[in-house]
């Protein structure tokens, strides 16, 4: 599964937010040197306090911001008869770890580098519709980020559409990128 945050950021994050790690510590509800553990690299955490951690920066983004404002609008995609080996190949070239697998214009599946090694025995006969997963949730452009928070905290991506055609991809990096940026 992929980390819900990236933690290399975190302190990046939580200084332009005004926090201290103290400040951040208490609206995650974990302790201060958990967050100093973490942003120097000395220690993952677990998944319930990256979930906290995660909550905690979220709930500073504005009302207002719409995901068409933060999405990644070049996405890549395959259809399901694909071999695994051409996607991989594509993927990292191109340095990501997810797409979206579209059949006639209908999202049918993802994969993913988690549901790729899942099938690591069978890779050089498989083909996407061998190893995808079911397809991330779908969300309208003009969906508040506020609203796809709770979706990229189970999931690693939303598509985003625009008159039920694909035409952005939300993730996780994407939301810490915009607010980094300032359009959170």
């Amino acid at each position: 599964m992929e980390s819900l945050l990236d933690l290399a950021q975190l302190n990046h994050l939580r200084t332009n937010l005004g926090w201290s790690q103290h400040d951040l510590a208490k609206k995650a509800g974990v302790s201060q040197s958990l967050i100093a553990k973490i942003e120097t690299g000395k220690i993952d955490p677990s998944l319930s306090n990256a979930r906290k951690i995660a909550k905690a920066l979220a709930a500073e983004t504005p009302t207002g911001a719409m995901v068409k404002q933060v999405m990644s609008r070049n996405v890549l995609s395959f259809p399901p008869e694909t071999p695994v080996l051409e996607a991989i190949n594509v993927m990292r070239k191109r340095g990501i770890s997810q797409l979206p697998v579209i059949d006639k214009g209908v999202v049918v599946g993802r994969v993913t580098e988690t549901s790729i090694l899942e099938h690591v025995e069978e890779l050089a006969t498989a083909t996407l519709h061998d190893v995808m997963s079911p397809p991330p949730p779908l969300v309208d452009k003009a969906t508040l980020v506020n609203a796809i928070v709770p979706l990229l905290q189970a999931y690693n991506s939303v598509l985003v559409l625009d008159k039920g055609v694909v035409i952005g991809i939300v993730t996780k990096a994407d939301v810490m990128g915009a607010a980094l940026q300032h359009k959170l």
